[in-house]
């Protein structure tokens, strides 16, 4: 992660955290002090809408370096190694449900998957070039997988295997976090914002309206 990028991220996260606990902890403001001056906001609302237009550059700054720095190579990366991890172990189990019902030489009753390993030789958007390898066990006997080499793209991955994919990687790599909770945090004041200030909005318009 770049300078620029950390730089980014730490304000996003700020700016997003103090209106949050605006909203939550219902903070009226009226006054506050600058270097021993004492200011008196006169219009909170104007204030308001300044720390939103803050936020929303944040935002901006944060979602264009995500994008230009590295941090979508970074993501993209680690989901393309869980996809590939999901591939292979389905590719196992075709085999293991092959071998139990006999429609290989293998004429197991019961079998699993005693080990299985890959390794990515080509990472690229929406293409992997995969080498696995790996080992059924069952009635006693075990049968070598491998090593094989498997090209899969973007169009074969369906949507549950990239959801899966996505929590797997940030559970497999954590660094992931690093990159994607910058969003999510921002979207919690605008989330308690609506919660909380929701319904009156929604009143207002409607007794202007109506």
């Amino acid at each position: 992660m770049t300078d620029t990028l950390k730089t980014s991220r730490f304000n996003l996260i700020l700016v997003s955290v103090v209106l949050s606990i605006y909203y939550a902890a219902d903070i009226k403001v009226s006054k506050f002090s600058f270097f021993g001056l004492e200011i008196v906001s006169g219009n909170s609302i104007a204030l308001l809408i300044f720390n939103w237009l803050v936020w929303f550059y944040f935002l901006l700054r944060y979602t264009s370096y995500f994008f230009g720095d590295g941090g979508k190579d970074a993501v993209g990366e680690g989901i393309r190694k869980s996809i590939a991890y999901f591939i292979v172990k389905r590719k196992m189990n075709l085999l293991l449900s092959k071998a139990i019902s006999g429609d290989t030489d293998l004429s197991w009753s019961s079998a699993k998957i005693a080990y299985m390993k890959h390794k990515i030789s080509r990472n690229e958007n929406g293409f992997l070039e995969i080498k696995y390898e790996g080992e059924l066990s069952g009635s006693d006997t075990t049968s070598k997988v491998g090593p094989q080499d498997m090209i899969t793209t973007g169009p074969e991955w369906s949507i549950l295997l990239r959801i899966k994919s996505f929590f797997r990687s940030v559970y497999r790599h954590p660094e992931i976090l690093e990159f994607i909770a910058p969003f999510f945090i921002a979207l919690i004041p605008a989330t308690v914002s609506l919660w909380i200030k929701g319904p009156d909005i929604f009143t207002n318009i409607v007794n202007y309206y109506f």
